[in-house]
């Protein structure tokens, strides 16, 4: 009966946290316009502007990056990059997949991690295979860290 009932507890936790990812995804994909005609897309950089990388931007999130050529900038890059195709998402989907895990452990576990620990942590348990669930993955991150 006390098993039973830690089952079910789990699976509640588990529901909520997919439920959570799921709308923060649903979130950000209306407000970064993913889902919006091409001609309510933010404008696209002049060929001669070059847009900054995700990695950039996680590593600056962390409280590095402060160029592409930055340590940070480059570990988060090759991160995301290597990630990308073994999760069948695009490097910003990486990124706010990690973005999304970090605060729903900051906010509802009160876990502080980096982003660069919970891309190290997906590309730990991923390395050398393809067609991974991502997002059940770093479900159960939140799960084990967040205990």
């Amino acid at each position: 009966m006390n098993l039973t009932l830690r089952l079910l507890g789990r699976a509640l936790l588990i529901v909520t946290v997919l439920a959570a990812v799921a709308v923060a995804a649903c979130t950000e994909s209306e407000s970064s316009g993913r889902g919006a005609a091409p001609a309510a897309q933010a404008a696209q950089p002049a060929p001669d502007q070059e847009e900054d990388s995700w990695g950039l931007t996680v590593a600056a999130l962390d409280g590095g990056g402060f160029s592409e050529d930055d340590p940070d900038s480059i570990r988060a890059n090759f991160l995301l990059n290597a990630l990308a195709p073994r999760c069948g998402e695009d490097a910003e989907g990486m990124a706010d997949n990690a973005v999304t895990t970090r605060r729903i452990l900051r906010n509802d576990y009160g876990v502080v991690v980096t982003l660069a620990e919970v891309l190290e942590g997906l590309n730990d348990v991923t390395v050398g295979g393809t067609n991974f669930d991502c997002v059940e993955l770093l479900i159960a991150f939140v799960i084990l860290r967040g205990q």
